[in-house]
Formats: structure tokens, C-alpha cells, sequence
């Protein structure tokens, strides 16, 4: 990492510590117990990823069952 970076996450987390002990000061231990407020967007390339895989798969797994299913046919036939 390199120091920029390092130094602008410090500054973040000072930032951060500093606004916690403000909240302390007027609301007690509470500020620090209580969960942040944050919406993070979520990751659409993972998701997009992930829909694609189960997908593919669903694909995989339906192309297999009807190569099964039509081996087992022709079996029954040729019988």
C-alpha cells in the first residue's frame, strides 16, 4: 500500500474516532455499541458473475438429464 493511501485511511479512521468520542460525550457508551447507517451498493459484476454461473450450470444439468433421459429411451427400445 502505498503512503497516500495509507494516510488517507488513517485519516478516515481519525476522522471516524473523532466523531464516536463526540457522540460518546453526548449520548455515553451507546455510540460506540450501535451499528453505522451504511448502504453499501452491492458488487453488480459478482452478482452478474454468479447469475451467469447458476445459469450455465441449470444448462449443464437440463442438457445432461435429457442425454440420460434419451440414452435410457433408446435402451428400452432397442430391448
Amino acid at each position: 500500500m502505498d503512503l497516500d493511501t495509507e494516510n488517507r485511511l488513517a485519516s478516515l479512521l481519525l476522522e471516524e474516532a473523532r466523531r464516536l468520542q463526540s457522540e460518546a460525550d453526548r449520548e455515553g457508551v451507546h455510540a460506540y455499541l450501535r451499528k453505522p447507517n451504511v448502504r453499501h451498493r452491492p458488487n453488480s459484476r459478482f452478482l452478474t458473475a454468479t447469475v451467469r454461473g447458476v445459469q450455465q450450470e441449470s444448462v449443464n444439468l437440463c442438457a445432461s438429464t435429457d442425454a440420460r433421459l434419451i440414452s435410457h429411451v433408446v435402451s428400452l427400445l432397442d430391448s
